[in-house]
């Protein structure tokens, strides 16, 4: 029977859940404790910038919304803070919302962008964690296992993570599609979160000549070193766009940065096309006149390409949802059968006792009494003639 304390974006604040977000060092503490009381026979728990969901496993007995309030009592007692709960936090105790809702975080439709797979890894991560302390019960595991099966189908079977949905990807996607990436020079311009994920986009796209820019050198250089690419000094910029193929501009400056005049000297100097794309409001780049060698792209018409993918992505979610259903009965087949593992284990231990010299003889036996003890419990759905197995073979 599984419980379930779940918070996140969708109803919780950042400055709220921001307290509950835990490292690893956190979550051994945390439930070693639990362990030790016994209160559960497992535990997992998923958090992220965005969410933190406990989740936890009782074998014999259900989980009551009772247990989990009193749970949540002990997380804010641990870390030390006082939480009203009212229509912030969810306390679920339903196997299959449970079940289905972990699927639907792993498969990307309970992001706060549709179809984003950042959370697989961190999934991954904390799956590892929790395994190798040994806080994870057997059917934790596998609900998480299965979660993540379900996701890597879901990618490769929808298109719920097709085409970027945040500008700067976006028009990086742009240029993946229609230059030879290993042989382009790209700068990007600037050095806040946009220009940051725009490079790391680059990268992750296979642009090999990356370089930055910025008015503060030493911050350039900084990103630079992080980030294993090169920089160009600012008082370099103009000077170094004539040999640059794309040039991509999001920085706060509330003027242009480079000038009509600027731009025409380097149309003439230049001998192949350069592509300018301008994610800056302001923008940083004004063209009047048209040149044969400069392309502009401007923050709207990347915003376009935007729109219409995540409109993509929102039409995908009714087959996520079925191909969810469909992964959820075949753990759910898993869980009923495993409630019939004792009685298999006894009959098999049993035959082959009794008749260990007759090995096609006790097999035959053996395989019959487990089907008709899967056909008389309906794979272990009927409880009442569970109980009966249970009684005569445990």
């Amino acid at each position: 029977m599984l419980g379930l304390i779940s918070i996140s974006f969708k109803n919780c604040s950042l400055n709220k859940r921001e307290a509950f977000h835990y490292e690893n060092i956190d979550y051994l503490k945390f439930f070693q404790k639990f362990n030790k009381q016994k209160k559960f026979d497992g535990t997992f728990m998923l958090s992220t910038c965005n969410r933190t969901e406990f989740l936890f496993e009782k074998t014999k007995h259900k989980i009551s919304k009772i247990d989990l309030e009193k749970v949540f009592k002990e997380i804010c007692f641990d870390r030390k803070i006082t939480f009203q709960t009212d229509g912030i936090v969810n306390f679920e105790t339903n196997n299959e919302e449970i079940c289905k809702y972990f699927f639907r975080i792993a498969c990307g439709i309970e992001s706060m962008v549709i179809g984003e797979f950042q959370i697989i890894d961190q999934i991954k991560r904390t799956h590892r964690f929790f395994r190798k302390n040994i806080l994870i019960s057997s059917v934790l595991n596998r609900l998480v296992q299965k979660s993540l099966e379900t996701s890597k189908y879901v990618r490769s079977n929808t298109k719920i993570g097709v085409g970027s949905v945040s500008v700067s990807s976006t028009a990086i996607d742009k240029l993946g599609s229609s230059l030879d990436v290993r042989r382009k020079s790209v700068i990007s311009v600037g050095a806040g979160p946009t220009s940051k994920i725009s490079l790391k986009h680059l990268k992750s796209k296979g642009f090999l000549n990356v370089f930055i820019c910025n008015r503060t050198n030493s911050k350039s250089k900084k990103i630079a070193k992080e980030l294993d690419i090169k920089y160009v000094p600012y008082e370099s910029l103009k000077e170094k766009l004539i040999d640059t193929d794309v040039v991509i501009f999001s920085t706060s400056s509330k003027t242009p940065l480079i000038s009509e005049s600027e731009i025409s000297n380097i149309s003439k100097n230049k001998s192949s096309e350069l592509l300018i794309i301008d994610l800056s409001v302001p923008r940083n780049v004004i063209i009047k006149k048209n040149y044969d060698n400069i392309l502009i792209f401007d923050i709207d018409s990347v915003e376009k390409q935007v729109e219409n993918n995540y409109s993509l992505r929102k039409n995908e979610i009714k087959k996520v949802e079925f191909l969810i259903n469909k992964y959820y009965e075949e753990f759910k087949l898993w869980i009923d059968e495993r409630k019939l593992r004792n009685s298999i284990l006894f009959i098999k231990e049993n035959i082959s006792t009794s008749l260990s010299n007759k090995s096609s003889s006790k097999k035959n036996i053996s395989n019959h009494l487990i089907k008709k003890i899967k056909s008389v419990t309906k794979n272990g759905k009927d409880s009442k003639a569970l109980e009966i197995v249970k009684r005569i073979f445990e």
